[in-house]
């Protein structure tokens, strides 16, 4: 196998994992700021019932 047949192959998985990694990170990111979000609609919606 010749250096450039490997290390294109392991520059196609390094990408792959990279995807991975990222798409993970921005889903649970996502996740993260929704529920927050729903947390202080919550919140805004009580203080508006109070007053």
């Amino acid at each position: 196998m010749m250096l450039s047949e490997i290390l294109s192959y392991n520059l196609a998985l390094i990408s792959i994992g990279f995807v991975t990694i990222g798409g993970l990170t921005l889903g649970i990111y996502h996740i993260i700021t929704f529920h927050s979000f729903k947390a202080k609609q919550a919140e805004d919606k009580d203080d508006k019932s109070i007053k």
